[in-house]
C-alpha cells in the first residue's frame, strides 16, 4: 500500500515539474550568456534525475547500481525515461554509487565544451572542460547507453 501511494505522489510531483517547466520555457525571456541558461537547465535537469533515483530508492530500498535495475525491479520510472528527461542536444553520463554521495552525473551541451558534474547528494554544479571530460573518458568503461544517457564506471 504505501509503495503504491508513494508512486502516485511521485507520478504527481513528476507530473507537475515537466507542466512547470513548460510553463517556465514560455515565459522566460531568452537569456544571451548560453552557458548561464545551460546551467540554468542543466539544474533543473540534474533535480528530475535526482527525483528518479531518490524514488527508486524509496520503491526499492535500495540505490541503483545499473541503468538495468531501473528496468527490472517493478520500478515504473525506467531508463528509457530517465533518457527521455534529456533535452535532444544534451548528452548525460552517469556513474552509480552504493550511496548518493558516490552516485555522480555529467553533463555535456552536444557541441559545446562546458561540462558540468555534480553527485547525487550534492546540488552543486562543478565546471568542467572538454579536457577534463575526454581524461575521464579515457579512464572510464562504458557499461550501457540508452539514448543520451551513458553508465560508465571509472
Amino acid at each position: 500500500m504505501f509503495r503504491f501511494l508513494f508512486a502516485i505522489i511521485l507520478i504527481s510531483f513528476l507530473l507537475t515539474a515537466c507542466s512547470d517547466n513548460q510553463q517556465e520555457k514560455a515565459v522566460t525571456p531568452v537569456v544571451k550568456n548560453q552557458t548561464s541558461r545551460f546551467q540554468q537547465e542543466s539544474e533543473k535537469i540534474f533535480e528530475r534525475l535526482t527525483t528518479v533515483l531518490d524514488g527508486y530508492h524509496a520503491f526499492s530500498g535500495k540505490m541503483p547500481l545499473k541503468l538495468q535495475d531501473l528496468d527490472s525491479d517493478g520500478y515504473m520510472f525506467d531508463s528509457a525515461y530517465l533518457a527521455d528527461i534529456l533535452p535532444q542536444d544534451v548528452m548525460l553520463y552517469l556513474e552509480f554509487g552504493a550511496n548518493k554521495d558516490a552516485t555522480r552525473m555529467w553533463m555535456q551541451k552536444i557541441g559545446e565544451e562546458k561540462i558540468l558534474s555534480r553527485t547525487l547528494m550534492d546540488s552543486h554544479l562543478n565546471d568542467l572542460s572538454s579536457d577534463d571530460l575526454q581524461a575521464l573518458k579515457a579512464k572510464w568503461q562504458e557499461i550501457a547507453k540508452v539514448g543520451r544517457l551513458t553508465q560508465v564506471k571509472l
